[in-house]
């Protein structure tokens, strides 16, 4: 099993979580599980994974933010494509920021 993501939880005072996700792990997982042709809602993502840390420690933990890490092909035109969107959709997302590695 692949981390997907994972959280890193600050304690001391109100607890804060920041959310790190493999991109590819992730997506190629979420395939696995629910087939080729779904689409995640990625402005849903961290306000569910956030829920569920929540209920799991049942207390309030203050969001700080999405990481999301991506590896793409330079000339692959469809690698351009998931750029494109990463850059012009994804890091506008309130909260998420991408880092994208070539």
């Amino acid at each position: 099993m692949h981390s997907l993501y994972f959280f890193n939880i600050i304690v001391g005072g109100m607890p804060k979580a920041k959310i790190f996700v493999d991109f590819w792990n992730f997506q190629l997982s979420v395939i696995g599980v629910m087939g080729n042709q779904y689409r995640m809602d990625w402005t849903k993502l961290s306000p569910w994974l956030m829920q569920a840390a929540r209920s799991i420690v049942d207390a309030d933990i203050s969001f700080e933010g999405m990481q999301v890490y991506m590896s793409y092909y330079r000339n692959r035109p469809d690698d351009q494509r998931l750029r494109d969107w990463a850059s012009n959709f994804l890091d506008r997302v309130p909260g998420v920021d991408v880092l994208m590695v070539s």
